[in-house]
């Protein structure tokens, strides 16, 4: 009886040790992601764009947690269906974005990338090491937009069509 279990315990001991190895490198992967973003939301953002009335907003003393708070802070002097709307733009593009156009940036020719809609956002191809670094720009670059483009009104009154909410715009950064 032993002779027979022996060989399956010894497959059971193996299939246990390589699945903590798969759980400990997926919590290392996690943790290096996560200092990575608190280290480089932490750096000037060093970026300059314009907003919806064409004036120009220079970042680079304030960091990405300074933006991010001052945006989100500034939401709530909109309606609160632009609140919803900048959120749910925040929630499915910051996530998704970032990561497609990064991957289109490293493999142009893939099938993704003949799929993927043309976006001024797409950077020229990439390699492997400067994928984070394209990632985290575009990441701000999203953020960038979510606070500046008209936004949707997704939550018409009944019988109106869904269009551009013209009382969604922000005020001005406040950012010093």
């Amino acid at each position: 009886m032993n002779l027979i279990l022996s060989p399956l315990r010894a497959i059971g001991l193996a299939t246990s040790f390589i699945f903590k190895m798969i759980l400990v490198l997926m919590l290392v992967v996690i943790i290096v992601l996560v200092g990575y973003v608190f280290v480089k939301g932490s750096q000037p953002m060093g970026f300059v764009g314009a907003d919806l009335n064409g004036q120009t907003a220079v970042l680079t003393d304030a960091n990405y947690w300074e933006y991010m708070s001052d945006r989100l802070a500034a939401r709530r002097e909109t309606s609160a269906n632009c609140h919803r709307t900048r959120l749910v733009y925040l929630a499915i593009a910051l996530p998704v974005y970032p990561v497609v156009y990064t991957y289109v940036a490293l493999f142009p020719e893939s099938s993704l990338a003949h799929h993927t809609q043309p976006s001024p956002l797409i950077p020229d191809p990439i390699s492997w090491w400067e994928v984070p670094e394209t990632w985290w720009q575009l990441v701000k670059e999203i953020s960038w937009l979510a606070f500046t483009e008209a936004q949707w009104d997704y939550t018409p009154a009944v019988g109106q069509r869904v269009m551009i909410d013209e009382q969604c715009n922000l005020p001005m950064l406040q950012i010093k």
